[in-house]
């Protein structure tokens, strides 16, 4: 009898030791996601980021565009002058 239960402990022993590692890999296992899920967001911002930046860089060329086409409008007008 003392037997049985000496192999019943040692069973729920063996038990309680599978699932104390199981639940350290899990821990690290959602620890790994979270760090991955942290670069991921960096990422995001980073690339919004340069979205950002290239939209302002887009809108300043078009500027410059608009202007440059002004300027020429106004040579074009200025040289129509000495057209013969």
């Amino acid at each position: 009898m003392i037997a049985g239960i000496t192999s019943q402990a040692e069973d729920v022993s063996a038990i309680a030791e599978r699932v104390s590692t199981s639940t350290e890999q899990m821990v690290q296992q959602m620890a790994d996601i979270t760090n991955v899920s942290e670069k991921s967001a960096h990422n995001s911002q980073m690339v919004a980021a340069s979205a950002e930046e290239e939209n302002a860089s887009m809108e300043e060329i078009a500027a410059s565009a608009n202007a440059l086409s002004h300027m020429a409008q106004e040579l074009q007008e200025h040289i129509s002058i000495f057209r013969v």
